[in-house]
């Protein structure tokens, strides 16, 4: 596949789901798949985060009395969020969860690869409830990712806010 979805027979930029092929290679990315991705990248990013909190609750010896998650690991937590998906996005336009799910980002105005800033402001927005309470931050995170559902072009805000959008690559 190509580096961009975007038809060359398309004249404008697309804002109906009509101007993408109903299923296959460039099709809107339904909501499963990318719920799926989304998935897979929070463990890729989540995992050493929790693993180097927890390392250090033991190693300062307050694993037994801590009762609330160091704020440094929501701030390490953020740094790999942005510069994991914004790496991926903007280089290969998938993070290894689109790859695996068959999905691909790309801008909404020529279906290239999105730009660097794009693909800071795709995670850079969902990731900042990292500096909130737990609950707080979970409900926000979700509520950002899962507005894709319920558009009609299965935009989500930060799709939105950055310019692009999500397509199948199969």
């Amino acid at each position: 596949m190509d580096d961009d979805w975007y038809p060359q027979e398309q004249p404008a930029m697309p804002t109906r789901p009509d101007h993408f092929p109903a299923t296959g290679p460039n099709s809107l990315g339904r909501f499963p798949a990318r719920a799926g991705a989304r998935v897979i990248d929070s463990l890729i990013i989540g995992v050493p985060a929790l693993m180097a909190g927890a390392t250090a609750l033991v190693l300062t010896g307050q694993s037994e009395t801590a009762t609330v998650f160091p704020r440094w690991a929501s701030a390490l937590w953020f740094v790999m969020a942005v510069t994991y998906e914004t790496v991926m996005v903007a280089r290969w336009g998938q993070t290894v969860g689109k790859m695996a799910m068959g999905l691909k980002v790309g801008r909404i105005d020529n279906g290239r690869r999105p730009e660097w800033s794009q693909a800071a402001i795709r995670i850079a927005l969902p990731a900042v409830s990292a500096g909130l309470p737990l609950q707080w931050a979970m409900v926000i995170y979700v509520t950002f990712y899962s507005t894709s559902a319920w558009n009609v072009m299965r935009r989500g805000v930060h799709d939105k806010a950055a310019g692009t959008i999500v397509v199948s690559t199969r």
